[in-house]
C-alpha cells in the first residue's frame, strides 16, 4: 500500500490517518474510529447523525430497532435495546436515526 500514500491521491489530514493505520492495521478499516471518521469527511448520511453526537439516554432507532444511548466505554457506547432489555455494544461512528420526541 505504501505507494498509494501520496499527496497527489489523498488530501493531507487522511494522509497522515492512513499512515498511521497502516502502521498496525485493525482487521476492519471501520474498527479505526478516527479513519473512519476521515474518509467520511466527518459527516454521517443524510438524516442520520453519529452515535457519539447524540446525547446520553436518548432514544435512537438502528436496523427497525428502537435503542436508549447509555455511557461510554473505552471504545463503544453502551445501548439499551427496548424490546429485549439486552444491552449491546455500538461503534463509536455508528449511523443511527435520532427518535422523534
Amino acid at each position: 500500500m505504501l505507494p498509494f500514500i501520496r499527496p497527489e491521491i489523498y488530501p493531507e489530514p487522511i494522509l497522515s490517518l492512513l499512515a498511521i493505520h497502516f502502521k498496525n492495521p485493525k482487521a476492519s478499516t471501520d474498527a479505526d474510529v478516527k479513519l473512519s471518521l476521515a474518509l467520511k469527511c466527518g459527516m454521517a448520511n443524510s438524516g442520520k447523525s453519529f452515535i457519539f453526537d447524540i446525547p446520553e439516554g436518548t432514544l435512537f432507532k438502528y436496523k427497525n430497532t428502537i435503542y436508549k444511548r447509555g455511557k461510554k466505554r473505552r471504545t463503544r457506547f453502551e445501548c439499551l435495546n427496548l424490546s429485549n432489555n439486552r444491552v449491546y455494544l455500538f461503534n463509536h461512528n455508528a449511523e443511527v436515526i435520532p427518535a422523534q420526541k
